[in-house]
């Protein structure tokens, strides 16, 4: 996966927009990694993946690892099927940026708002957020 690759980065449902109570990011590392994590308090739901490239406007994602966190409880859940996943981005705006965001729609089973775009918040995730413990808060 080259570094350039336009979904590397961390990307955010809510990115953009005035807080809210939940939210859904996505995380694409350039080393094929990520993960697609739906928070709001107390609850989390969180799949860890794999990804390749396809062709363009398709990866394949290939979970290993499905953490729920409910009330600090964290409870490994079933891993969802490997699948080929259908993207694209676009430019959006958004009430609290001055000019068009890239926006990233992704289709997969286990996207919670694959018809919501998800925001660019960074191309450089934070590499805390490679380790499922820390962001389980353990």
């Amino acid at each position: 996966m080259p570094e350039e690759d336009e979904i590397v980065g961390l990307w955010s449902a809510e990115a953009g927009y005035y807080s809210a109570m939940d939210d859904e990011v996505f995380a694409f590392w350039p080393d094929g990694t990520g993960f697609v994590e739906y928070a709001r308090p107390y609850v989390s739901d969180c799949v860890d993946f794999r990804w390749t490239r396809l062709s363009p406007g398709v990866l394949r994602l290939e979970p290993f690892r499905r953490t729920f966190v409910e009330d600090g409880d964290v409870f490994a859940s079933e891993v969802p099927a490997a699948e080929d996943a259908a993207y694209r981005i676009d430019l959006e705006d958004r009430p609290l940026e001055e000019a068009p965001m890239l926006a990233m729609y992704l289709a997969a089973s286990f996207v919670m708002y694959e018809d919501q775009g998800h925001g660019l918040a960074t191309r450089t995730p934070s590499e805390r957020l490679r380790d499922p413990q820390w962001r389980l808060g353990e």
